[in-house]
């Protein structure tokens, strides 16, 4: 496993590149992995954890994430979010993590724990 210290911002490029390049993906899912995941880095930002690499994201970490999701982000509209699309967020979380572990940078896919709906 490789034990990667950039942060985990600086992988969504390539990424996203990834999606469009080798897993072929929809125009408008790309849009939304790209929407989401900024969403997910803001809330790093927020936590004062903008700089966290990939080993070190934790389940508690994922579950803070979920709650901040579930009680407190709100759409350019002003809704919060439903069930249904928080999930959609954790998708594309848990779809740049195993980007990052089929890389074999180490991620907390590679932990006991995994992200769930």
């Amino acid at each position: 496993m490789a034990d990667s210290q950039q942060p985990l911002r600086t992988y969504l490029l390539p990424f996203l590149d990834y999606c469009e390049i080798e897993k072929g993906l929809a125009n408008n899912t790309q849009r939304n992995y790209r929407q989401y995941l900024r969403v997910f880095f803001a809330w790093l930002k927020k936590t004062n954890r903008a700089d966290l690499p990939p080993r070190e994201l934790t389940a508690k970490h994922v579950w803070d994430y979920r709650l901040y999701l579930a009680r407190s982000y709100k759409t350019p509209s002003g809704k919060y979010l439903t069930k249904k699309s928080q999930n959609f967020y954790l998708i594309a979380l848990r779809a740049l993590l195993r980007y990052l572990a089929e890389r074999e940078i180490e991620t907390l896919l590679e932990s006991p724990f995994s992200i769930s709906q």
